[in-house]
């Protein structure tokens, strides 16, 4: 998906999917997420084109003639909201994973540009955000937004979305850590309070049992639920009594359901982040488990996308949208960092070993190698029994509970 500078691209642009390449930010975020599992300098340069190549703030939805491909019934160019390929969560990771100041600097004015945007375009007079449509959401005709004949480009304003101001409180968050880093003390401080805001104003998205959209025409929470609506505790804006809420919620989602790239992934997170680890194993395998026996298939079939080739999502029949869809290789994030459980921190590796229950037999044996960070990685799971394993990276060993981290200083690798 990473393409050379051409049109108005003067970068390395992400191009989303082979057969209609085009600049989506959320893609961009998760494919660039992919990426830095192989080269994470390249992923970094990836993110930053596409924001200092990006023909307005908000990121547009374009073409490499600087044509728009998205855009609403009421003539808004769109691009993608915070919640659709969580850009803030990948940006995180790439800084932690590869900490580089020079990078960083670049980035920010783009990033703070891009959020100023939404402040000034995306806020109605009562301070809240909305989408301009669903097509914005990315959650392209969603019934959360109420009617819309129009299609995805119909006016979804009156909508205010939990996952919105989830994600644009989380943002606000790892900005605010960014000045820090950045040596930006004001800005630290005005990141800090939106943050701030907008995680209150998700809070008041609670309808008791769990997150809800409010709709200004019936001036209350709506009842529709949806996958996305759990992006509050994927995020960690949960507080205890919401986490505790949403367990059962969790352990009713039934991974058949999970077919679209953000929409797992926020299930997923949302499963971490509330310490079951236990139940973002199962799900992540099953999907992971679903889209390799398609992909590894040695003969095509006419009623599939091709074998060997990520697809756009991951229904358990049927098409799976498009070929040569970068985020449809989003099974790869899962496989490595939900069940083998890697993550980075600026100053050590963390690993998680997080095998589902059907995978943790005596006796069985996993290996991954793969580069980190420039360094070469073989990391080894020895299931002892369900409870336990033992966990090998390069020459270090550790005996650990399933879920518990373990935290490895660079040094050490």
């Amino acid at each position: 998906m990473a393409k050379q500078p051409v049109g108005i691209y003067g970068h390395v642009w992400d191009a989303m999917q082979i057969q209609a390449p085009r600049v989506v930010l959320a893609e961009t975020a998760i494919d660039a997420l992919l990426l830095s599992y192989a080269d994470a300098r390249l992923a970094q340069e990836l993110m930053l084109g596409v924001f200092l190549d990006a023909p307005a703030p908000q990121v547009p939805c374009s073409r490499e003639d600087g044509s728009y491909n998205m855009v609403a019934a009421d003539g808004s160019a769109c691009g993608t909201a915070p919640p659709w390929g969580y850009p803030w969560l990948a940006l995180a990771w790439l800084a932690a994973l590869r900490p580089d100041a020079a990078w960083l600097a670049r980035i920010y004015p783009r990033l703070a540009a891009y959020l100023g945007w939404w402040l000034a375009e995306r806020r109605d007079g009562a301070g809240w955000l909305f989408y301009a449509c669903s097509w914005e959401s990315g959650q392209d005709d969603s019934p959360r937004f109420g009617v819309q004949p129009l299609g995805g480009g119909h006016p979804t304003r009156t909508v205010r979305p939990a996952d919105l101001h989830a994600a644009f409180a989380h943002a606000c968050a790892v900005m605010a850590r960014f000045a820090d880093q950045l040596g930006l003390d004001s800005d630290r401080g005005r990141w800090a309070e939106l943050a701030a805001e907008f995680g209150d104003r998700t809070h008041q998205l609670w309808n008791g049992a769990r997150f809800a959209d409010f709709d200004t025409r019936l001036d209350r929470l709506t009842d529709v639920d949806d996958v996305m609506l759990l992006a509050p505790l994927a995020l960690e804006l949960a507080d205890d009594a919401q986490t505790a809420a949403l367990i059962g919620a969790l352990e009713a989602i039934d991974p058949a359901t999970l077919t679209w790239p953000v929409g797992t992934w926020t299930a997923v997170e949302a499963a971490h982040a509330a310490g079951r680890h236990d139940i973002a194993a199962e799900l992540a395998a099953a999907v992971v488990d679903r889209a390799y026996r398609f992909w590894d298939a040695r003969e095509a079939d006419p009623n599939r996308t091709l074998p060997g080739i990520s697809c756009e999502y991951w229904p358990p029949s049927g098409r799976c949208g498009g070929e040569g869809y970068g985020w449809g290789a989003l099974t790869l994030h899962l496989l490595l960092h939900s069940l083998v459980g890697l993550a980075p921190a600026p100053d050590a590796l963390v690993v998680r070993p997080n095998l589902p229950g059907a995978w943790r037999g005596a006796g069985q044996s996993y290996r991954a190698r793969l580069a980190w960070r420039d360094r070469a990685l073989e990391i080894a799971l020895a299931p002892l029994d369900a409870g336990r394993v033992r966990l090998a990276v390069n020459r270090h060993e550790r005996e650990l509970a399933w879920g518990e981290a373990v935290r490895l200083a660079w040094e050490e690798l």
